[in-house]
């Protein structure tokens, strides 16, 4: 699918949205508030056009009050973009989340770990049961005694 259809104005971005976006920007001081985000916005007036956006509403028939980051008004679209297509957020695969506060390690146990050696391990853990036909549960359990053998070798 191309990325961009239809003309600037078929898209909402023609000359009343370039005027309004112009009209704000002469309006904007550093410290206004961010429409999307929330946050205060630091851009110097000599750069802050390359920098803010002219936010939409959700129904895209009119503008947010002020101006918006573009990091936080691309994001927005591109949120409501992916809804549209049915896009939801993507599940991780069983074992490789990282644990939460408390909770101990597949792989090595630890509560809280963020070892790279688990990590890694639970990518192999993934591949060797969506390849292997594994099933998830073994392919942790073989990858845990894997990462245990060479963390006991290395204190060793």
């Amino acid at each position: 699918m191309a990325r961009w259809q239809g003309t600037t104005t078929e898209r909402g971005y023609g000359y009343p949205h370039r005027a309004e976006r112009k009209r704000r920007l002469a309006l904007y001081k550093p410290g206004d508030i961010c429409a999307h985000g929330g946050e205060p916005l630091s851009y110097p007036v000599q750069v802050a056009a390359g920098y803010l956006d002219l936010p939409h509403t959700a129904d895209r028939a009119g503008y947010l009050p002020g101006l918006s980051c573009r990091h936080h008004n691309r994001a927005d679209g591109a949120i409501r973009k992916n809804r549209r297509r049915g896009h939801g957020r993507r599940q991780p695969l069983p074992g490789l989340a990282r644990p939460s506060q408390g909770e101990p390690c597949l792989y090595c146990g630890d509560s809280g770990c963020v070892r790279p050696i688990c990590q890694v391990a639970a990518r192999q853990a993934a591949r060797l049961a969506a390849e292997d036909g594994m099933t998830m549960a073994g392919a942790i359990e073989m990858m845990a005694a894997r990462v245990r053998r060479a963390l006991s070798a290395r204190t060793q």
